[in-house]
């Protein structure tokens, strides 16, 4: 934590000091030493010699790029930091689970959705709705048909999608409705990198429609839920930010410790 808040002084500092220098040299008139003059003058020649054109020296297109990278930096830090913390708050979580329900095991637990996601790709890709409604929750199904698998039927249109290799697969967000009962009412976000391929093709001809045939890194978020002892997928979201149904879980839960 420590250093995570020491780079985003050192970083914030950094965005200031070169945000100046960009306005003082995009702006405001500057004052030169002697040497400078000479250094530039060298500068201005060569530029003008190079492009037989007089373009003075881009500082400022140095400085925004630094700004931009800094930029950059600081918010993937933040970024991580806060992933990284909403998964160690997942595993305390789970962890208290297997402590009371010694047969919860969450190694087998990442082996078992890590297969089911394997399964629903292999099951997407072919258009197989019946197989793939037994794999989610009936909601989730049925928004994913009315919105995507009648459309592309209609169309004579077919989505490609195949996993190639998991990067990363771990708990991020956890909420337990009741830790005595294992059966129902446990949902968790998976944090999932992976690598694979996603396009659309005519299902008349096989002609590519949409999309990159090329192996594409890619992050989601996937959340499954416990529905009478199965796991089913609820949600997949391409960001945290997009992550709902457990947050409106959290927060309904809230809403009844306040009235109780």
């Amino acid at each position: 934590m420590k250093k995570q808040i020491t780079l985003f002084i050192l970083s914030t500092l950094a965005v200031v000091f070169f945000t100046r220098l960009a306005i003082a040299e995009t702006s405001q008139p500057t004052h030169y030493s002697k040497t400078e003059m000479y250094a530039n003058k060298a500068i201005s020649a060569y530029i003008e010699e190079s492009t037989s054109s007089s373009i003075p020296f881009p500082w400022y297109i140095f400085t925004s790029a630094i700004f931009l990278f800094i930029l950059i930096k600081i918010i993937t830090t933040v970024r991580t930091y806060k992933v990284n913390r909403f998964k160690k708050k997942a595993n305390i979580e789970l962890h208290s689970l297997s402590a009371i329900h010694p047969e919860f095991d969450l190694n087998s637990l990442n082996t078992f959705i890590e297969d089911r996601i394997h399964e629903i790709y292999q099951k997407w890709e072919v258009s197989d709705t019946d197989a793939l409604s037994k794999k989610m929750t009936k909601d989730f199904f049925e928004l994913m048909y009315k919105r995507y698998f009648r459309v592309w039927k209609i169309e004579n249109i077919l989505n490609i999608r195949t996993l190639e290799e998991i990067h990363l697969l771990e708990p991020y967000l956890v909420h337990i409705q009741n830790k005595k009962n294992l059966e129902h009412g446990i949902t968790i976000t998976f944090h999932f990198l992976s690598t694979g391929k996603n396009y659309f093709i005519s299902t008349c001809g096989g002609g590519l429609i949409e999309g990159d045939k090329e192996s594409q890194y890619s992050e989601s978020f996937w959340t499954f839920i416990l529905q009478k002892g199965k796991w089913n997928l609820a949600e997949i979201a391409d960001s945290p930010k997009q992550i709902k149904l457990i947050h409106q879980q959290m927060d309904l839960e809230k809403i009844d410790n306040q009235l109780k």
